[in-house]
């Protein structure tokens, strides 16, 4: 077991030397590409952030990110639904999918252990190949932009499934007057936003201490449940799904778009390596991403696959298909097996969890903003920092971008009642944005594989000297990643996730339609800051270290 270290802020001078960090960014990259390639220029903000935000990230901080951030135990109550296949698609996932990107992400982060994950990695890796160099800071905004759109999306998934527990627990006379039309349920959740905005701005060391509390919540939540499925089954009640018909662990047709959907669970690797920078002096990254790649993903597989089983042997794929609130059925099936009591311990954990997580990826999230304005690609006034080093105005810039995404679903989208009824609206395109959202997010998750496709061209030696896998290991990691990546945006594209409101037909064109705008928006985007980023370069000097040093007092305030 990690011990965490008593915490507190390093004083000022501290966190401004040299000496507490790992090789940089620039020293590893001129090791890897010696005579001057773009490799050995770091991104100004690599430098900046290097002395900006307070280094106090313990491993078990590291460990326990990791997993406030992937292991979303609600994900196998929709799992289950699909039967005994759920439990082949959550192995084959891990295998084609996870661990590619966990193999990807961890290699990525020994050769760049800063601030920034895919935004960082994707400019170093093409900045290294002179085909590319020049593109280097366009693809990397876009990857970048790409990446932090799950920051907000984190608010509303969240925000989304503490409703869906209040549901479970209020008495039903109570939700009928109170949270029945979708207006009622906006407001319920933008005031959810607002309060983890409050915690979101805190000190981190304040922060992180809340999110190692959660992450141990989820560890009790996913004993309790995994525990009910065992007592079950031990009390010699007899399974609610039959395990042994070979036919129910076959891929077929009508079970495809759960593989889609599982996969989408395991995405988030690089966001629990986004804040590796601020990682405490005396942490060694290639061991903290050895145990992150060993034991930290171990532990979300087999959360996933036991708390499926569990509710496959409780509770049954009837029952769950037939249920109207999924991500209560967790709670369900330890009150069916424990109690009340220890069903109430469950759902205060698991609620626990949705209101923390977000607060995690959004902090992720905020150093892409951070970074963009310190690379002069965004305003300089997302690059302010409070005076707890919090950049809490790229973090309010989330929080209005979450709200907005909630009124579009609960408040503009009823009001075409001529199209349906206004729940129904609401749901169709909340899944229809959650559903191309998480796309983005997969189109951004595939660049780990270009990232270490380009890097193994261009710097094969250095990268084979520091690999943590075997390399070819890492070069099934990338085909395979990359073939997993398509395979799971075509599935997406193609099986509905709502078949009842929305056919597959329907949902192709809706999902497609909206995606193929967001992606040609974010292009647009992102070749206007690279273009902005090339002008200012060429009005001013070059950013060197005293500059650098310079340019911290003025982003050290709010």
């Amino acid at each position: 077991m990690m011990n965490t270290p008593s915490r507190g802020l390093h004083p000022p001078q501290a966190v401004h030397t040299a000496e507490h960090r790992h090789p940089s960014v620039g020293e590893v990259a001129a090791e890897a590409v010696g005579h001057g390639g773009a490799l050995s220029h770091p991104l100004p903000s690599e430098a900046t952030l290097n002395r900006l935000l307070p280094a106090v990230l313990s491993p078990f901080d590291l460990f326990a990110n990791k997993h406030v951030i992937i292991l979303w135990l609600v994900n196998a109550s929709g799992a289950a639904t699909g039967g005994p296949v759920a439990l082949l698609y959550w192995v084959v996932g891990a295998l084609c999918f996870y661990l590619p990107t966990v193999f990807a992400s961890a290699q990525l982060g020994v050769l760049f252990p800063e601030d920034g994950a895919l935004y960082s990695w994707t400019y170093h890796a093409f900045a290294a190949d002179p085909r590319h160099g020049k593109r280097a800071s366009f693809v990397s905004i876009f990857v970048g932009t790409c990446f932090w759109l799950i920051g907000p999306l984190a608010f509303v998934i969240g925000a989304n499934a503490f409703v869906s527990f209040l549901e479970g627990i209020l008495p039903s006379a109570w939700l009928q007057t109170s949270l029945a039309q979708p207006w009622q349920q906006g407001l319920l959740m933008i005031l959810i936003v607002l309060v983890s905005a409050f915690f979101v701005i805190q000190r981190i060391c304040r922060l992180q201490d809340l999110i190692n509390y959660t992450f141990l919540a989820n560890l009790v939540a996913l004993g309790l449940i995994g525990g009910a499925g065992v007592v079950w089954v031990l009390q010699g009640h007899p399974s609610a799904t039959n395990f042994a018909h070979v036919s129910d662990w076959m891929p077929s047709p009508q079970n495809l778009g759960l593989f889609g959907l599982i996969c989408l669970g395991y995405l988030g690797e690089p966001t629990a390596l986004a804040m590796m920078g601020e990682r405490s002096p005396n942490v060694r990254t290639r061991s903290v991403m050895t145990a992150l790649l060993r034991w930290g993903s171990l532990l979300v597989v087999a959360g996933y696959l036991l708390s499926t089983w569990a509710l496959l042997v409780v509770r049954g794929q009837a029952a769950l298909a037939a249920s109207t609130n999924s991500n209560f059925e967790l709670v369900r099936l330890v009150a069916l097996v424990f109690g009340k009591g220890l069903a109430t311990l469950t759902v205060a954990c698991l609620m626990l969890f949705v209101l923390i997580s977000p607060l995690l990826y959004n902090l992720a999230s905020s150093r892409l903003l951070l970074m963009g304005s310190i690379d002069q690609h965004l305003p300089a006034f997302f690059g302010a920092v409070s005076r707890d080093r919090v950049p809490a105005r790229a973090l309010w810039m989330q929080v209005l971008v979450a709200i907005f995404m909630l009124c579009i679903v609960y408040f503009v989208a009823p009001l075409f009642t001529s199209l349906g009824q206004p729940a129904q609206l609401a749901s169709i395109v909340y899944t229809v944005v959650l559903a191309t959202l998480t796309l983005v997010f997969m189109l951004a998750t595939a660049f780990l594989f270009v990232n270490l496709l380009l890097l193994l061209r261009t710097c094969r030696e250095h990268l084979v000297a520091q690999r943590l896998v075997p390399l070819p290991m890492l070069q099934f990691s990338i085909g395979a990643g990359i073939l997993c990546c398509v395979v799971v945006a075509v599935d997406t594209l193609r099986y509905s996730w709502i078949p009842q409101l929305l056919p597959d037909g329907l949902w192709f064109l809706f999902v497609f339609l909206f995606l193929l705008f967001c992606i040609t928006f974010l292009i647009i985007c992102s070749s206007v800051a690279s273009s902005e980023a090339a002008s200012q370069r060429l009005l001013q000097p070059a950013f060197t270290g005293s500059s650098a040093a310079r340019r911290d007092t003025d982003y050290d305030h709010l």
